[in-house]
């Protein structure tokens, strides 16, 4: 837990209760001093390799109601290209959690749920 909590790497913005289901449902004990993904290596390689490289052409597509949940300092997710999905989706809705980076449903959980559950609300009473 020490080593996930130190503020480094992709975990340094998690909340302390996602780090906890993260190591207790994604990693397995081998010892006492080693831990492994629960997940086969090569499944997972294998997953990022999948993920398409111009999403922008499928957004193209989406003729539903859109919320963007995207974090404040997110690197992946900018606030240009939030912008730029506004402008390709005709009902999308971005919705920037503050004080966020990336991983915004592990560091803000509270805050994505309240904002996905304004959006469906509002969408429910329009």
């Amino acid at each position: 837990m020490k080593r996930f909590t130190s503020g480094r790497d992709i975990f340094g913005s998690w909340s302390k209760e996602f780090i906890e289901a993260y190591l207790e449902c994604g990693l397995l004990e081998k010892d006492a001093e080693t831990a492994v993904l629960k997940c086969d290596p090569e499944l997972e390689a294998q997953i990022f390799e999948s993920v398409p490289r111009d999403v922008w052409r499928y957004a193209k597509q989406i003729a539903c109601p859109v919320l963007a949940v995207r974090g404040e300092y997110s690197d992946v997710f900018t606030a240009e290209s939030a912008d730029r999905l506004k402008g390709i989706i005709a009902d999308c809705e971005v919705a920037t959690v503050a004080d966020a980076g990336h991983f915004v449903p592990m560091g803000k959980p509270e805050q994505c749920a309240g904002a996905i559950i304004d959006f469906i609300n509002r969408r429910i009473n329009k």
